[in-house]
């Protein structure tokens, strides 16, 4: 077996952001270990039946204090991260209008409808169940 010639390298320091449906989480994970953690509840509007929407400013704040919060401490830390990741919530919609983008719609929003038309989309061929989001 051959010999190593240099030891091993340090685990990546990586900084994760997730943008789900009720906080945004902000994670510094150091290789597989989570070294920090910050999370930022925003609320999930409800306000008429069905609904299920974040309001974009909500979401921005969020992001913002999140990210503030993550720099203080790897400063504070003498830090520097190798990687940023981030996702969000999955099958949200935002409207991209003149007047400015709409709420973000999320997959928990049951508003949508087939329009009178029947299910015979790509969905009733996959065998996936009927939802407003789904193609």
């Amino acid at each position: 077996m051959p010999k190593l010639t240099h030891p091993p390298s340090a685990p990546p320091l990586v900084v994760a952001f997730d943008l789900g449906t009720t906080a945004l989480k902000a994670v510094l994970f150091h290789g597989r270990t989570e070294r920090h953690r910050l999370q930022f509840p925003y609320p999930l509007h409800a306000e008429q039946p069905g609904q299920a929407t974040q309001r974009l400013p909500d979401l921005m704040q969020a992001f913002t204090l999140a990210l503030g919060g993550m720099e203080e401490y790897l400063t504070r830390h003498d830090l520097t991260p190798q990687a940023a990741g981030f996702s969000n919530a999955m099958h949200t919609l935002t409207l991209i209008r003149p007047g400015g983008p709409s709420d973000v719609f999320t997959f928990a929003d049951l508003r949508a409808s087939t329009g009178g038309y029947p299910v015979t989309h790509l969905h009733a061929q996959t065998g996936v169940p009927w939802h407003p989001m789904t193609p």
